[in-house]
């Protein structure tokens, strides 16, 4: 079996849940599993570090792990290959930054995890 692109992610953040509805839509190769940080995955794959500081999504790709910006610019230049280019200048540090500290007072926070539809379920790691 190839080695997976996980996106790992914060399971009770409603713009997190938005963000990965976002590609799963996009997806249409399916190169992407999901993995909240909070579930048994991102304790298996993770450093500490990279999944208990629940503001930054996390890229695990060829063995390497991207965290925020870079995750989600990662992100975007794998479903969009052809604007890969624009997608590397778009300088994204800082309005990544300011939308974490402040996205649960924003978007919302769940009592729950995410939970997949059935559809989706094959590609959601525990």
């Amino acid at each position: 079996m190839p080695e997976k692109t996980i996106i790992f992610f914060d399971g009770v953040c409603n713009l997190c849940d938005s963000f990965v509805n976002f590609v799963y839509k996009r997806d249409g190769q399916r190169q992407f599993l999901y993995s909240s940080l909070q579930g048994q995955t991102a304790k298996d794959m993770l450093a500490e570090q990279d999944r208990t500081d629940l503001k930054y999504l996390v890229l695990f790709y060829k063995g390497q792990v991207f965290r925020g910006p870079e995750a989600v610019q990662k992100i975007f230049c794998l479903l969009y290959p052809k604007m890969a280019w624009f997608f590397k200048k778009i300088p994204g540090r800082f309005l990544y930054e300011v939308i974490a500290k402040s996205r649960y007072k924003i978007f919302g926070k769940k009592e729950e995890l995410y939970a997949p539809s059935p559809e989706q379920k094959k590609f959601f790691l525990s």
